[in-house]
């Protein structure tokens, strides 16, 4: 169709909504062959060009530019032309998503939106035109460099029992594992080397997680690059982590011994009662709140300490936040 003249005739084109297009038979049929492309396109409304609208040479070279990149990794397109939602599949088919807004009064760091465990150092030299092909290819480098790390991540989360975050999402780089009903671990990988050692915190009771602790520490250097983040964590720690393939989340999950619920907004319980016979949980909130109004309670430093309210035991508690 490149280079050919056809016929259009618009009637009633007064009003738009009741607008007719009648065209050549050819152009007819490009145009249904294109469907899907043009629908994406579509959602351009308003009877009259607004101030923001972009000139039809600028809508055309977008336009042009999606059309280079593929309509297959063009997600939307507003009205303007101004803001474009991109996306493109890694090499085991997940989606990544990349949000463009080309206002010219958006500063060069502000263009780009995207969603991954790295910093996101695109090129942009904000004299020149901005090219589509040349944002996708940065982002596509970005995105095959974290690659390593979501297979990482993946294996943990189909594998092990993930109590936090709910549903992380592809640029968080911390897990909480459970390790038994009282005791968990705290991860955090970095995105840039996800097979070193990741910073480890164990949260629990300290006859269930002083052993585990001990482990770590001393087989610490069979730690292996050339393996997983959990086959190295199953190494050190000499134990299989639980998996949903072998226990059921219930068990993991115990509610919080003062607000009697699991999660308090996004907070589950982190804190354990020391004593062998009660190793009862609590939200760190709820036991800061509760240990900060009794008497008998005292404050050293950043942590209050006092009475477990189960079995009345020394319990205490950090006055900031766990992470």
């Amino acid at each position: 169709m490149m280079g050919t003249d056809l016929r259009v005739r618009v009637s009633n084109s007064m009003s738009k909504s009741e607008a007719k297009l009648e065209c050549d038979w050819k152009l007819r049929r490009f145009l249904m062959l294109h469907s899907q492309a043009l629908q994406k396109i579509s959602n351009i409304q308003g009877n009259s060009p607004t101030p923001n609208m972009l000139t039809s040479r600028l809508a055309s070279h977008v336009l042009a530019e999606m059309k280079e990149i593929g309509w297959d990794k063009v997600d939307s397109v507003d009205e303007t032309f101004q803001q474009l939602t991109l996306t493109l599949c890694d090499t085991a088919g997940r989606k990544h998503v990349l949000l463009l807004n080309l206002s010219p009064q958006k500063e060069a760091s502000e263009m780009c939106t995207v969603h991954l465990p790295i910093p996101a150092d695109f090129n942009i030299n904000q004299d020149e035109q901005v090219s589509l092909q040349d944002l996708m290819n940065q982002f596509r480098v970005m995105v095959n460099k974290c690659e390593d790390f979501w297979e990482m991540m993946y294996e943990i989360d189909q594998n092990t029992w993930v109590l936090e975050p709910e549903k992380p999402g592809p640029s968080v780089c911390h897990r909480r594992l459970a390790l038994g009903p009282r005791a968990s671990l705290h991860i955090k990988v970095d995105a840039a080397q996800p097979r070193l050692l990741p910073q480890c915190s164990f949260l629990g009771a300290d006859q269930d997680v002083a052993p585990l602790r001990e482990r770590l520490n001393k087989h610490v250097h069979q730690w292996n690059v050339h393996c997983s983040i959990l086959e190295n964590l199953q190494t050190v720690l000499e134990t299989t982590l639980p998996s949903p393939k072998t226990s059921s989340r219930e068990k993991f999950t115990l509610e919080c011994g003062i607000c009697y619920s699991y999660r308090l907004g996004e907070a589950i319980p982190d804190n354990v009662c020391g004593d062998q016979c009660c190793g009862q949980t609590f939200h760190h909130q709820c036991l800061y709140e509760w240990l900060r109004g009794l008497p008998s309670s005292r404050q050293s430093f950043n942590r209050i300490y006092g009475e477990c309210p189960f079995c009345s035991k020394p319990i205490t508690v950090k006055i900031d936040a766990p992470f």
